[in-house]
């Protein structure tokens, strides 16, 4: 589709022209083309959409082609002396998010056979993004504070890292993952963990702090930019906000401050002042 191109490339340079121009460090492609599971589900063989979204229908594989490479490249093109961070959708998301059906060798969206085989899956994607230069790799698991199976999301995220050989893994969890959180720093194979940094005053997180995150060998990606609100941040209460966490964590702790989730529902001049 040339219109569809067309706008992917027009979207993907705004995108990394106004981080360019905020300030930005590191860069993202800004996921552009389609929703953050439906780019994967529409190229893993095993998917299908259907009229109601998209369904597993036979037993999933990995894709014989590259599904973020293109766009991950392009958005480099507009900026070769920055960083970029890529993202894959976590194992979990892709199962929750889809219909599971009867045609399928799987029980249900939880059925741990799924979970490891889209991870497998991913294994692939991620095995293309690192030939084509990629370090920093984040996975998206939004469905980490849903009550799932931790133990066996953290395994499905061991392969992806390992299998991937991803030289700096990455997590991005949503919403109250508190009661989670310190398994995820225990027992995840990532090195960065980014999540919205209010669930970080939670009582029982209390005594993460340096010496708890140098244990760990885990840095904090915070998220201190309110994307559920159109309203602009005051610089100098983020500041604020930002100096108690260096105290607790130590600047050496935190690898990247950030909006505290992805930013496409906002109106593109809000997304741009909270940047800024």
């Amino acid at each position: 589709d040339k219109d569809l191109e067309t706008r992917v490339l027009e979207s993907t340079r705004r995108a990394i022209v106004d981080q360019i121009q905020v300030g930005i460090d590191l860069l993202v492609d800004g996921q552009v083309r389609n929703d953050f599971d439906l780019i994967f589900a529409s190229s893993i063989p095993g998917f299908s959409m259907g009229a109601m979204g998209y369904e597993i229908t036979s037993t999933v594989k990995p894709s014989e082609t590259p599904i973020t490479v293109k766009d991950y490249l392009l958005a480099q093109s507009f900026s070769t002396n920055r960083e970029f961070k890529a993202h894959i959708t976590g194992p979990f998301t892709l199962a929750q998010n889809a219909m599971v059906s009867t045609e399928s060798p799987y029980e249900s969206r939880n059925d741990p056979r799924l979970i490891m085989d889209i991870a497998h899956a991913l294994v692939a994607e991620v095995h293309f993004l690192v030939k084509s230069g990629a370090k920093l790799i984040q996975i998206d698991e939004p469905v980490l504070s849903n009550n799932i199976d931790l133990e066996l999301a953290i395994k499905a995220m061991r392969i992806i890292v390992e299998e991937g050989e991803i030289p700096l893994p990455a997590l991005h969890a949503c919403s109250n993952v508190a009661p989670i959180l310190k398994s995820l720093f225990i027992n995840g194979p990532v090195k960065m963990i980014s999540l919205d940094a209010k669930i970080l005053g939670d009582n029982e997180l209390s005594d993460i702090n340096k010496k708890y995150l140098k244990a760990c060998g885990v840095q904090l990606g915070l998220g201190i930019i309110n994307v559920g609100s159109d309203q602009i941040e005051k610089k100098e209460i983020l500041q604020f906000t930002l100096d108690q966490y260096i105290a607790r964590f130590g600047d050496e702790n935190i690898w990247a401050i950030m909006p505290s989730c992805g930013m496409r529902h906002l109106p593109h001049h809000v997304a741009l002042e909270k940047l800024k």
